[in-house]
């Protein structure tokens, strides 16, 4: 599948909570995802840094489109854990995550995901693991 197709299938299934967040896809590679959200006063907590939520979102969102992407076929994830470290506040009008695949199983994939403010500094990293569901992923999905 060429970048076009896989970028093309991702934004697919950018729905639900991850577009409320305003999360937009980057890239989508074979084994890595990028993206990034724009800041808006929702998306803050009371002291006006990025809420953990939000950043929570970014790396889970992220890892699951790199997740289904890595298995060869392509193949519909859900997440089963998520070990998330925040390591400064988020301020400013934009972050970015990166998502990369570090073991693709049968049954599960591990992913290391960060995410950054916009001076690229790196403000949180998770440790995620997805289940495979039997069901592949199609184009026309």
């Amino acid at each position: 599948m060429d970048k076009e197709s896989r970028m093309r299938m991702a934004k697919k299934r950018l729905i639900g909570f991850a577009v409320t967040c305003g999360l937009e896809l980057d890239t989508v590679e074979i084994g890595e995802t990028t993206g990034h959200c724009v800041l808006r006063p929702e998306l803050l907590n009371p002291y006006g840094f990025v809420h953990g939520g939000a950043i929570d979102t970014v790396m889970d969102t992220l890892g699951g489109m790199t997740a289904s992407g890595a298995a060869d076929p392509p193949r519909y994830v859900v997440t089963r854990s998520v070990e998330a470290h925040y390591l400064r506040p988020i301020l400013g009008t934009v972050m970015r995550g990166r998502a990369q695949a570090i073991k693709v199983g049968k049954q599960t994939c591990l992913i290391r995901a960060e995410v950054f403010d916009e001076e690229d500094r790196l403000c949180a990293e998770g440790l995620l693991e997805f289940f495979y569901l039997d069901k592949l992923i199609k184009e026309e999905d």
